[in-house]
């Protein structure tokens, strides 16, 4: 579930004070597809499946087929990910910290008597390790684009294994929209290891997925 905390657009009421009139004047009702716009500028469209209330408030309303996204058009929700509960709620009260479950722990926190262990990378580590830098001052700098090219021949031929820098690089590129050939080549390359290295293909298959549906959190003053 998810909450877009705030109020919704074009009402001074909290969304879970609403009475039942209330609720399908705006189309919450079961089994009927609605449309809800939040003050946020997050647009939620789904069909209600179900209101829960407690202590005459609105606590839980669950969608199915429901899309919900940000105003810029970033999707945080998608019909095929299953139901979507929707935790109502104009404002965050208080947060507790801390196990959810305390009495699954013990009272007592044992400190280990062993002391951590420095890792030392051999060479070709470290030089893997030099590539994801290179590759995420490029990202974070915006610049430097037309050096991929040579770091993605890099890492087909010395650092075969490593699938995930070739993900970072490919999301820059569909980004970026920018040398479609590369983003090609590196998209069949790691489509052929999803088919060849079973334990990497949903890692890969994920990945794929979120870079063409990139899901993105909101924080702002209103929903934290």
């Amino acid at each position: 579930f998810s909450a877009p905390v705030g109020k919704l657009q074009c009402s001074e009421k909290a969304l879970e004070d609403f009475s039942v009139e209330e609720l399908h004047e705006i189309g919450i009702v079961q089994g009927s597809r609605a449309e809800l716009v939040f003050e946020s500028g997050i647009k939620l469209s789904g069909q209600v499946m179900q209101v829960l209330r407690h202590e005459n408030k609105i606590i839980l309303i669950t969608f199915e087929d429901c899309t919900v996204k940000e105003s810029s058009g970033n999707v945080l929700f998608q019909p095929e990910w299953g139901v979507y509960d929707m935790a109502v709620g104009a404002e965050v009260v208080s947060v507790f910290n801390g196990a959810a479950d305390k009495d699954a722990y013990e009272e007592i926190t044992h400190i280990s008597e062993k002391q951590t262990h420095r890792v030392e990378y051999d060479l070709q580590t470290q030089k893997l390790h030099n590539i994801y830098q290179a590759v995420r001052t490029i990202r974070e700098e915006e610049a430097g684009y037309e050096a991929l090219t040579d770091i993605v021949d890099t890492l087909k031929s010395e650092h075969n294994y490593d699938w995930l820098c070739a993900m970072e690089i490919l999301e820059i590129l569909y980004h970026k929209r920018i040398y479609p050939e590369l983003e090609q080549e590196l998209r069949t390359w790691l489509e052929f290891k999803a088919e060849n290295e079973p334990d990497h293909k949903k890692l890969i298959v994920d990945g794929l997925h979120v870079i063409e549906n990139p899901v993105t959190q909101l924080i702002t003053e209103e929903e934290i």
